[in-house]
């Protein structure tokens, strides 16, 4: 990666770390599946003014299902269900791992014997801030949110694969589809007495934390990612996401008064240095085997939509 990529990734790395807080906070306010209705609805405002996405379709509905509806489903579920903010930041790191794994098998990514070596140094760091982390830890809750990194990772793949030309407008398009299908979930199962009386009695700080969710983690972090996975191996770029419970642990620490242990600061110190490890690594030379039909097929319909 350049540098100049890998400054964007810290910069995203940066804006989901402190994501977690705004999260908590409007999980507060309002029902998770309806909370992550309303963050898509904030950003799919521009495309009153956004010329198309410059994909095929398909890849649009493929990233807004995945990506948008099943992702923020479950992740929001899952804290709402008893998972702590803290805890919800580390499992849902697992996204790396699965990224990895699917962009080997579907992609034909080379991934070298350093690269993985990182993302175990970098997971055991995760682990040990884990372990000294504590909080609220539920099945259910860790469960929904190990759904929400796989289908993160799968979203991913398709990003990887359809590699929109205006990362802008791409996000903001799949932001469209999720809104009114997490709607009427969240009516069907949170109830429209609950989904009626948060709207009417979310306040500012509530208000602020949805557009920040809304507006400055996806509109601007998921721009940054996009465009990051368009021009880079995704074994290189995923590994920055491991960075981001160590922002949130930071986060937690400066705004809401949490106290960090040496442990933690070792935990954090095996994420850099796993992280540093991953995305220092030589790229490997791209095996010569051919990729699944249907991903040639798909790759090769993207290009075409982009002609």
């Amino acid at each position: 990666m350049s540098r100049r990529d890998t400054a964007l990734a810290l910069t995203v790395a940066l804006l989901w770390g402190v994501n977690f807080i705004f999260i908590r906070i409007g999980l507060d306010a309002f029902p998770p599946i309806l909370f992550a209705s309303l963050r898509f609805a904030v950003s799919a405002l521009p495309v009153v003014v956004l010329r198309r996405p410059g994909v095929p379709w398909r890849w649009v509905v493929a990233v807004g299902a995945t990506t948008g509806c099943l992702q923020f489903a479950f992740l929001f579920s899952g804290m709402a269900a008893g998972l702590s903010t803290g805890l919800t930041s580390l499992v849902i790191q697992s996204q790396s791992g699965f990224s990895v794994l699917l962009s080997a098998l579907f992609l034909a990514e080379p991934v070298r014997r350093g690269q993985v070596a990182g993302l175990l140094v970098a997971g055991a760091g995760i682990v040990v801030i884990a372990a000294q982390r504590g909080g609220a830890v539920t099945l259910a809750g860790v469960a929904l949110v190990l759904f929400a990194a796989f289908w993160w990772a799968v979203g991913n793949v398709f990003i990887r694969v359809a590699k929109p030309p205006d990362a802008l407008s791409f996000i903001c398009w799949i932001s469209v589809l999720p809104p009114l299908p997490l709607l009427a979930l969240s009516l069907a199962t949170e109830g429209t007495a609950r989904v009626g009386d948060s709207l009417r009695h979310s306040g500012p700080t509530a208000i602020a934390a949805l557009l920040y969710v809304g507006g400055v983690s996806t509109l601007i972090g998921y721009v940054l990612w996009a465009a990051l996975l368009k021009r880079n191996a995704m074994s290189h770029v995923v590994p920055f996401t491991l960075l981001v419970p160590v922002i949130a642990v930071v986060a937690s620490v400066i705004f809401l008064g949490e106290h960090v242990t040496a442990a933690e600061l070792g935990g954090a110190a095996l994420v850099m240095a796993g992280v540093f490890l991953t995305t220092r690594c030589p790229a490997a030379t791209r095996r010569r085997r051919s990729r699944p039909k249907g991903v040639q097929a798909a790759s090769a319909t993207a290009d075409e939509g982009r002609a």
